[in-house]
């Protein structure tokens, strides 16, 4: 593989050297693996080739759990739909009013089972950035420690900022309230008030 790093073109790429990426090129992921504990993997040893194809087995326990918390938020976003709108169809939400509360501690539910979707995603998928081909530890940007650091700090910045303002906002046209009409137009709903009484008497 370094042979072929080195030619400039394919023509420049020496027989050998071909012939012997075909044939074990679906192995180099795996070889690139023991670049983590030696330079030249060809001189890796035995303690080393252990290391890195354990390092291919994911941690199972934050796996087995963030899996099962996305599912069962999952489920019970499913049931919580489900039980407002067969209680909304039957005009029966006012004799619970717990459940909209339950509605409203709900609203960060999505969130969490979103960022257990993600671990699930990536922690799953270590040690690779590309499946048998590319490992993470070799995938890793040569950016230094203080540009990232200043990234970082400048989405919080912003998105903080940004989290004021809409704050602010919010704050704003919750004082002032929502618009009363001095005469509320009914007329696209009498249709439906007018079903809905006939099918009460």
């Amino acid at each position: 593989m370094q042979t072929i790093r080195k030619a400039r073109t394919d023509a420049e790429i020496p027989a050998e050297a071909r012939l012997r990426f075909e044939n074990n090129g679906a192995n180099l992921g795996y070889a690139l693996l023991l670049m983590r504990y030696v330079d030249d993997p060809r001189k890796a040893t035995e303690a080393q080739i252990h290391q890195a194809a354990m390092d291919t087995v994911p941690p199972v326990g934050p796996l087995f759990w963030t899996f099962r918390i996305m599912v069962a938020l999952g489920m019970f976003f499913i049931v919580l739909t489900g039980t407002f709108f067969w209680l909304a169809a039957r005009h029966r939400l006012d004799a619970y009013p717990w459940l909209p509360k339950v509605a409203v501690f709900s609203i960060p539910l999505p969130w969490i089972a979103a960022e257990c979707g993600w671990v699930v995603a990536e922690l799953g998928r270590q040690p690779w950035i590309i499946e048998g081909v590319l490992p993470t530890a070799m995938a890793v940007s040569n950016l230094g420690a203080k540009t990232l650091l200043l990234t970082i700090a400048g989405f919080v910045l912003i998105y903080t900022v940004l989290l004021v303002i809409e704050l602010k906002l919010m704050v704003k046209a919750i004082k002032k309230g929502p618009e009363h009409e001095s005469e509320p137009h009914l007329s696209l709903y009498e249709p439906m008030i007018k079903k809905l009484a006939r099918g009460q008497s």
